[in-house]
């Protein structure tokens, strides 16, 4: 970060974030040819290959915050797929963030203290603007998406020989033609391009590492140590080591012209902005109107318990775990794991009491059963299906003693090898669902051939991580609304994730089961040994207990959907309310909201809420129908007037909320 007295640019081309607020003053800024007069307290966004020139007075004051690309890849994993969107801005947000990032940047300045604070405000800063990227295949850009493609074959083969004959083969375009369309997109030539993507990532390594200059040259494409320094002080105007050097200092400054100058009167700068953080609460008002409401129905999501061991459903201490569980949250099914499909594959598996005992306890507690089963091109199909006709007949043995008729099958596999299981599994099992799970080969029967899939034969789409973002994903589910979700998280503390796509089947209204793996079950449940519970405490420091308590918050919704605007989902279910405040991200600490909820005809109510804290590890329930607690990050109020519930609550980035309202019976 820089803060520049005078801030006079000529044309660049940018690669990563270029963030400017103006302090003082005014400034004229041009990107992409479309030339504003930027005021006092705007905040301006300059993306990846955007063209930029800032002309701005001696008087004026502007804050420079540059992040790399591969800072952005490596801290904030904000590849160069995105880009953001300056038309949805929440610029008022983003300013809060600032104002206290330059404030604590300024202190740990002149203090010379640790920057621990500063590293979290940036990191604030960053993941709100993570909540306006898009993939820049969608955005608009002047190049074609064949420059696009060789700009990107530059970025991933930097550290190797790379000729722009090579370039311009891998993008399918002629050299010449190649070399003059990159000039017109980026104002560079090739060599000083791809010299360009060298020195940003070899920025980054002097800045993060203790790797000697050759090394560094070596490690990003460079052929030798004397050719880097020289590529660097031509950029830079500095070399490499003094580069280093001078970053305790603080002298180095990314723009080099004789028409702009650092600003040094730090400490006016700081009463300046100090005044415009004192308070670290917003409030906001929000207005629900029942007469708009959605008319679509919540889809309450499914949990399916992962089952990799047969240990898992023998042994009594953790059945008793699983029949907590059902206490606690309800029903939920079985998902045998492909692990365990195997081991029966490569064992006799009729004979053996071990898998008596795991089927005869699942299917006397009436359980769900599912199976994963994966198939490479390579496998042998035909011994799958004699051992899936074995399988099948002591299924059907299952069904006369214990009653039940329906399995799930979720198969991984090509189409040909999926249509001649399916067919198996009708044979012996007429009732059982067969569900294709989606891989690449595969996606084309999802987006086109979807109407051949029977109503017993359905399509499933398998993630582990956040999907928000994923075009092909979104294009599949706007062209099969009965597309089945399925969320795996391989770590437990993916909880962003979760709300990530929770969020995604309401806008698609789409149905989500949650696998969870069975070894995360001890740390979900509460133990009643104390020794247990010691061991279960430390597992909870990896937030098993906090995604199972989102989960059974989850399932607990029915009914309409009143109100969802990203961060609140309010659903209504004959005498009953519930609304789920998500973490809100747009602001720095607390956020004090009211909703007017117009309409509302409910007599005298009662309600309770629970909050789930998950940045630190912990839980925190607040349970209250007569008086509000004395924590205010837990309050909630509620004023009932003619025709309106007002609902106040205060909530932040670390928590997230549910509110149960009901009519009071007297």
């Amino acid at each position: 970060m820089k803060f520049y007295q005078t801030l006079n640019v000529q044309s660049e081309f940018n690669i990563g974030l270029l963030i400017l607020y103006i302090i003082e003053g005014s400034s004229n800024i041009s990107i992409n040819g479309k030339t504003k007069k930027y005021k006092s307290k705007d905040f301006i966004i300059i993306n990846d290959l955007d063209h930029y020139r800032i002309l701005s007075a001696k008087k004026n004051v502007i804050a420079s915050l540059c992040l790399s690309r591969v800072e952005l890849d490596y801290f904030f994993q904000f590849n160069k797929r995105y880009y953001i969107n300056k038309d949805k801005l929440d610029s008022s947000m983003l300013r809060f963030y600032m104002n206290k990032l330059i404030v604590n940047y300024l202190n740990n300045k002149r203090k010379k203290e640790k920057r621990n604070k500063v590293f979290e405000h940036l990191n604030q800063l960053v993941m709100t603007l993570r909540l306006y990227r898009e993939l820049d295949e969608t955005v608009e850009y002047s190049m074609t998406n064949d420059i696009n493609k060789a700009i990107d074959y530059m970025y991933h083969n930097y550290k190797n020989k790379l000729y722009i004959g090579e370039v311009a083969t891998k993008s399918l375009l002629s050299v010449r033609w190649f070399s003059d369309r990159l000039v017109e997109v980026t104002s560079m030539r090739y060599r000083d391009l791809i010299s360009a993507i060298r020195l940003s990532y070899s920025t980054f390594d002097l800045m993060y590492s203790k790797k000697l200059i050759s090394e560094i040259a070596n490690d990003n494409g460079f052929t030798n140590e004397s050719g880097f320094i020289g590529h660097f002080k031509n950029k830079y105007g500095i070399t490499p080591g003094k580069f280093r050097k001078q970053l305790e200092n603080d002298q180095y400054y990314p723009f080099h012209n004789k028409n702009t100058t650092l600003f040094q009167n730090f400490e006016q700068l700081n009463e300046q902005i100090k005044y415009l953080t004192d308070s670290d609460i917003d409030y906001v008002n929000m207005d629900i109107n029942f007469k708009n409401k959605l008319s679509s129905k919540i889809t309450t999501p499914n949990l399916l318990i992962y089952i990799r061991n047969i240990e898992s459903l023998t042994n009594n201490f953790q059945q008793s775990k699983l029949l907590s569980m059902r206490r606690e949250i309800g029903l939920y099914g079985l998902l045998f794991s492909n692990q365990l499909f195997y081991e029966l594959f490569q064992s006799n598996f009729e004979n053996n009491k071990l898998v008596h005992q795991m089927f005869s306890f699942s299917l006397e507690h009436q359980f769900d059963i599912s199976f994963e089963v994966k198939l490479t091109r390579n496998e042998n199909l035909e011994e799958i299906i004699m051992f899936f006709k074995r399988l099948l007949n002591y299924l059907t043995d299952c069904t006369y003693f214990y009653g039940q008729r329906s399995f799930q099958f979720y198969i991984d596999a090509s189409y040909h090898q999926y249509n001649r299981i399916s067919k198996i599994i009708k044979e012996y099992l007429k009732e059982s669902n067969v569900i294709l799970i989606l891989n690449k080969q595969n996606n084309y029967l999802a987006k086109r051939m979807s109407h051949k899939m029977g109503d017993k034969n359905q399509i499933a789409c398998k993630v582990h991580h956040e999907i928000d973002s994923d075009k092909d994903i979104t294009s599949i589910l706007k062209n099969n609304p009965s597309l089945n979700i399925f969320y795996q998280p391989k770590i437990p503390n993916r909880i962003e994730s979760l709300i990530s796509i929770f969020k995604w089947s309401i806008e698609f209204n789409q149905n989500i089961s949650m696998i969870i793996d069975d070894t995360w079950i001890d740390s979900m449940i509460p133990s009643q040994s104390s020794h247990l519970m010691i061991k279960e405490l430390q597992l909870n420091k990896e937030s098993q207990y906090q995604l199972f308590e989102l989960i059974l918050t989850l399932k607990r919704l029915r009914g309409d959907i009143v109100y969802f605007n990203g961060l609140i989902l309010m659903t209504h279910y004959l005498n009953e309310y519930q609304i789920i405040i998500f973490p809100n991200m747009k602001v720095f600490n607390r956020l004090h909201q009211r909703l007017n909820i117009n309409g509302f005809k409910l007599g005298e109510i009662e309600y309770r809420h629970h909050d789930i804290f998950i940045k630190n590890n912990r839980i925190l329930i607040n349970q209250n129908s007569e008086s509000e607690g004395n924590n205010k990050d837990t309050e909630v109020s509620f004023k009932k007037e003619t025709g309106k519930l007002i609902v106040q609550f205060y909530t932040s980035p670390d928590v997230i909320k549910h509110i149960y309202i009901k009519q009071k019976i007297n």
